[in-house]
This record gives structure tokens, C-alpha cells and sequence, in this order.
């Protein structure tokens, strides 16, 4: 097992974003950062619910997938806004978006497969520009673990990794926190070397004496 991408975000200040990670605002001006926790020993993503209509992703460097078996994993944990009298719809909530070879970014659901830490529900919500699309919705209850197995045909391929929040005019709530990501890949063993066969060495002719 390779790990060809990992963020390890204790070693950056914050509230700075680590180099080659992005905000990007498609609707509203929310500012993602770099937060940590009370107890000071855990920085994490941040990416803010809005009261009004939002969506705002946090954006990831390129990240190579040398391998058809590999595997994105993260922990977070996330708060969104509900209809506070039935629970449902689910207003407000998050996607994992994956961008391969700089085409557009779609929702991760098209490329991979949930081995744990799945969407829980189906995003709703007035001007909401994630609405009917599966996610993360209402609350994790704590930090959860997410783990997807990515396509085989993602092999030699250039991710892009795209954490998006909707929202709309109905109200907010905490948010998403993303403390740990990383893309694991299983390389293949490479081929059993064989050893060289020892020359064969002629044995003499055996000397017979004259008469």
C-alpha cells in the first residue's frame, strides 16, 4: 500500500489554507479556513453553513492515481440545517465532487463506491443548487470515517478533489470539519525474479592410454 496523497494539516498554521488547497465561492461569500479545536491539539477544514443561499467548495491539488485500486479516505464530521418540525427535507448539506483530468467535477457517486461513511439523505432546499443530490445531511453525531473505492478506470489519471457545501435562504448551523484526507493506492507486486542458471560445464574427455 502507496500513499500518493495525504494532508497532514497539524504542521500549518492557521487560519491559512495549506499551499495548493483552494476556496471556491460559486454562489455567496462565505470564507472556508483552517480552525482548531478547543483543546487546541487538532486543525481541521472548516467550511461554513450560511444562514442564506450558498455554495462554496473546498478545492484540492491535483493528486496522480498511479494504480486501478485505490481508495480516498477522511474523517470529519458535520451539522447541517433541517426542517426543525419534521426532520425532513434536509435544507441544507455537503457533496464529495471528483474532477479527472481537469473535466468538470461531478459528484463522487459516479467514480467510486461506498466502503463506510456513506450520504445519509437527499439534499432539498429553496435556491439551493444542490438540491435533489445525494449527501450529507442533518448531523454525524461526531467524527465519522469516510472511505470510497475509486474506479479502476481512474488509473493514470489526475484527480481533483472538490468538498461542496448547498445551502438556502432558510437558516444555518455548524457546518462541516474535515480535520484528516488521504488517497491510498494498492501498487501491484512486480515479477518474481528468477535466478540465472549456473553454466554447464563440460566435463573432460577421459584420457585413454596407448598400447
Amino acid at each position: 500500500q502507496k500513499l500518493p496523497f495525504e494532508e497532514n494539516l497539524q504542521l500549518v498554521p492557521q487560519p491559512e489554507l495549506p499551499a495548493y488547497w483552494r476556496s471556491n465561492n460559486m454562489k455567496g461569500d462565505s470564507d472556508i479556513m483552517l480552525a482548531v479545536d478547543v483543546d487546541g491539539n487538532e486543525h481541521y477544514f472548516y467550511i461554513p453553513e450560511s444562514a442564506s443561499a450558498t455554495d462554496i467548495a473546498l478545492v484540492s491539488p491535483r493528486i496522480a492515481i498511479p494504480s486501478s485500486r485505490a481508495i480516498l479516505t477522511l474523517q470529519h464530521s458535520f451539522q447541517f440545517n433541517v426542517n426543525d418540525e419534521f426532520g425532513e427535507p434536509f435544507f441544507d448539506g455537503g457533496i464529495v465532487e471528483v474532477s479527472v483530468n481537469q473535466m468538470v467535477h461531478e459528484n463522487i457517486e459516479k467514480v467510486g463506491s461506498f466502503i463506510s461513511g456513506s450520504y445519509n439523505g437527499i439534499i432539498y432546499g429553496w435556491e439551493n443548487n444542490l438540491s435533489d443530490q445525494n449527501g450529507f445531511v442533518e448531523k454525524s453525531n461526531g467524527k465519522i470515517t469516510l472511505a470510497i473505492k475509486l474506479s479502476p478506470d481512474l488509473n493514470d489519471s489526475v484527480i481533483q478533489l472538490r468538498f461542496r457545501i448547498g445551502t438556502d435562504i432558510s437558516g444555518g448551523d455548524l457546518g462541516w470539519n474535515i480535520p484528516s484526507i488521504s488517497v491510498a493506492v494498492m501498487l501491484p507486486k512486480p515479477a518474481p525474479t528468477m535466478p540465472k542458471p549456473m553454466p554447464t560445464v563440460p566435463k573432460p574427455a577421459p584420457i585413454v592410454p596407448k598400447p
